[in-house]
Order: structure tokens, then C-alpha cells, then sequence
């Protein structure tokens, strides 16, 4: 019985030691292999229509297929309703940025989706929008974190490396998007 719980030991003492030497070697792939077996949450503030997400989207290996849709609705266009198919790159991206600053502050969301409408008065009126915006594919947000330096913010962001980074601090927000290459502004 004693060696039963020894030859254990040795095997908790294995299988730990090679998730941390696969966290040293190759710390993107080590995220993705332990939040594999777990679970993916957003907490998050609209504040356009004063309205919160406090879920899980993800679990088990899988989207969860109705909490994919309340985010899609959640990230509406504030100006007249519209929806449409938040990239789930985009909201696991927020989801390791937002477990790397504070797993228990929300992202204040100060752009979601827009409509190719919306964006297009927003470029009429000066307010720096691209013609052809992430945010009209559902693949870009704008976020901040109360009591969370916007610097700190910007480079959880890059740190991530998945796309585009753009530090707004005069408008007090940072905007990721999901796209090919990296893009910093």
C-alpha cells in the first residue's frame, strides 16, 4: 500500500514537471493546453446601454453555442440594434488579457460591432473610424479597465500577439482586433 502511494507520487511528480518545463519551453501552447481543460469566462460593462456579461463562453474544449450568441447581442451595434458573429478569436484573446490584468475586473466596452452604417457616419463626423474596420467583421473591440493604467493595458494586448493594437489614450481605450498579422498604433 505504502509504494502504491509512492509510484503516485512519482507519477503527479512526472506529469507536473513536464507542464512546467512545456510552460517554460513554449509558454503560448502551455496557455492554450491548460485552459483547454478548463473553462473561458469575460466579464464585461457596455457602456452604451449600461448592460453586463458575467459568463463562461467556453468549457470543456467547446464553444457553448448560447452564450456565443448572448456576446453576439451583448456586442451589438449600440447605434441601432444590429448583430453579428463575434470572431471567437476575439473573445479568447479577451479572455487571456483580461485573466493576465485582473480575472475579476471588467472590460468597460466602449465599441463593439458596428454596422458598415454606424461606421460610416462615425468616419463623417472626424472621429478617426477605418473605412474598413475590424469592428464592422465582428473581429474588434475597444476596452478599458477601471483602475487599470491604460499603458498596462496596451501591452497585455501586444503581449498576446495576435493582431492588432491601438493605444487611444486621449479617448481613454485601447482597441484589439484579430487579423493576420501584428499591428501596433
Amino acid at each position: 500500500m505504502k509504494n502504491d502511494k509512492l509510484l503516485l507520487t512519482r507519477r503527479q511528480l512526472l506529469t507536473s514537471g513536464s507542464a512546467a518545463l512545456t510552460t517554460l519551453i513554449f509558454p503560448k501552447l502551455s496557455f492554450a493546453t491548460a485552459t483547454s481543460k478548463f473553462e473561458r469566462k469575460l466579464i464585461l460593462y457596455n457602456t452604451h446601454t449600461s448592460e453586463w456579461f458575467k459568463d463562461i463562453f467556453w468549457e470543456d474544449g467547446h464553444y457553448i453555442p448560447e452564450q456565443l450568441e448572448a456576446l453576439n447581442y451583448f456586442l451589438r451595434d449600440p447605434s441601432n440594434g444590429k448583430t453579428t458573429i463575434i470572431e471567437p478569436r476575439l473573445l479568447d484573446l479577451m479572455n487571456s488579457i483580461q485573466m493576465t490584468i485582473s480575472e475579476k475586473k471588467p472590460f468597460e466596452i466602449i465599441s463593439g460591432y458596428r454596422s458598415k452604417e454606424f461606421n460610416d457616419q462615425l468616419r463623417k463626423k472626424g472621429k478617426g473610424v477605418a473605412q474598413n474596420s475590424k469592428h464592422i467583421e465582428g473581429k474588434a473591440v475597444d476596452i478599458r479597465m477601471s483602475g487599470v493604467q491604460l499603458v498596462k493595458l496596451r501591452d497585455a494586448a501586444k503581449a498576446e500577439r495576435v493582431g492588432g493594437v491601438g493605444f487611444y489614450p486621449k479617448s481613454n481605450f485601447v482597441h484589439i482586433d484579430i487579423r493576420k498579422e501584428c499591428v501596433y498604433w
